[in-house]
């Protein structure tokens, strides 16, 4: 289906790539949550005694920033100018490297880390933190340092005993945590728009997009079935396969293995010769892997994700793809099993942010409804004492009026009154 006049129909993935370029022109502070950002932010500092800011690539505040320790106070406002190129040099240095950066500061080898915000492999900002110490300040170092600034001596030095204390490590660590939270919360943000354009304009593509899909099978379907592999190259791709790759009967007796599936489920090629398909599944999984052997032997290939237990007990969530190939004049099961545990516990995180948004975004309509509703409450109101004042000018014209006769009739009267008077002289 085309859209607008002149304009010619696209591919999902066109129409997907076209809306991403028009989000690529958006800004930090138009992706992201504010109040979880700042939420994020806040239990950050509270568990890590750090201050964080957060910034765009205009190094403007995304959210107001946490307070600055008594060290860093005193110090910026004597030296402030040296305090905000220490800060740009960390942030140059970390937007090179694309990761998280330790910079030992010039105020008595305090330290801080930098950390870029990326989404999509493009930087929409930068995470400043720490205002710590990695190693215990030297009094005497600091004292003269502090004169060196022109800052009270004892002042400085209590201030920088305040100051908690973080090996290198333990804070590059704490960057990175904090780098990994704040980019998920800007990513998904960014994916929410893009869903939400797509969705603005998926009624008007959808005649086009079935179309492609139905190529697409269909092209997928043909090139199965035309792409035989030789003995030689099948083993090699077999063997060097990333992915676990089991041969079984339909009635699921395993025949053979790959190296990959040894490392996936700890047993050895030849106690999974001895077993069969049932028995590497948990039981919550064994009604949809019955359910697949029942399709694959009318559609040929069938994908799902199901369970498997490992030798030593433990649960691997896994995507199995299987077809039916012939060998020998038999019908015979390749199934290709990949480890999804990583993949699930992503889709679970993601899960529980937008769950977070979901709930900031239904608050806010409400407050919004609220207002709405009050304020047509006080149009009402007004419209009434416009009404109101209007009638009451009326009367008073009516008023006027009454007392502009009256005057001209008593005016009348009391000239007649002066007429007879001089007649009767």
């Amino acid at each position: 289906m085309n859209g607008e006049e002149g304009e010619p129909t696209h591919s999902f993935h066109q129409l997907a790539e076209k809306i991403r370029q028009e989000t690529d022109e958006l800004i930090l502070s138009d992706l992201v949550d504010k109040d979880l950002l700042k939420g994020l932010q806040d239990s950050f500092v509270e568990a890590t005694g750090m201050v964080v800011g957060i910034f765009d690539n205009e190094f403007h505040s995304i959210v107001p920033n946490s307070p600055w320790t008594r060290f860093c106070t005193l110090v910026d406002g004597a030296v402030h100018e040296k305090c905000l190129k220490a800060d740009m040099e960390a942030v140059d240095e970390a937007l090179k490297s694309s990761d998280p950066v330790i910079h030992e500061c010039f105020a008595c080898e305090t330290a801080f880390f930098a950390a870029p915000i990326v989404i999509q492999d493009k930087v929409m900002g930068c995470i400043l933190g720490g205002q710590v110490r990695s190693k215990s300040p030297d009094v005497e170092d600091v004292k003269g340092f502090a004169r060196e600034i022109g800052v009270d001596e004892e002042e400085l030095a209590k201030a920088a005993l305040e100051l908690r204390f973080y090996p290198r490590d333990q804070l590059l660590a704490w960057a990175k945590l904090l780098q990994s939270i704040a980019s998920l919360v800007a990513d998904i943000g960014h994916e929410r728009s893009i869903s939400h354009r797509i969705e603005d304009r998926a009624e008007e593509r959808a005649t086009a997009l079935e179309h492609t899909a139905t190529s697409l099978e269909e092209e997928v379907k043909e090139r199965t079935g035309e792409l035989r592999m030789s003995e030689t190259k099948y083993k090699n791709l077999f063997e060097q396969s990333n992915d676990a790759v089991f041969i079984h009967t339909l009635e699921g007796k395993i025949l053979e293995v790959n190296s990959r599936v040894e490392e996936l489920l700890g047993y050895t090629k030849e106690e999974l010769l001895e077993i069969s398909i049932p028995d590497i599944h948990t039981e919550n999984s064994v009604p949809d892997s019955h359910e697949a052997f029942e399709r694959i032997k009318i559609e040929r290939s069938v994908r799902f994700d199901s369970e498997m237990i490992r030798k030593d007990g433990t649960i691997v969530p896994v995507e199995i793809s299987s077809r039916i190939f012939e060998a020998d004049d038999k019908e015979l099961i390749q199934g290709i099993v990949r480890d999804i545990s990583e993949r699930a516990r992503f889709v679970s995180l993601l899960k529980k942010a937008r769950d977070i948004l979901e709930q900031k975004v239904h608050e806010k309509t409400a407050a919004l409804t609220a207002s709405k509703r009050e304020l047509e409450k006080k149009l009402r109101d007004f419209e009434h004492f416009e009404d109101t004042l209007f009638d009451r000018e009326v009367k008073i014209s009516r008023l006027e009026g009454e007392v502009a006769r009256l005057k001209e009739s008593l005016a009348k009267k009391s000239g007649g009154g002066k007429e007879e008077s001089a007649s009767a002289e």
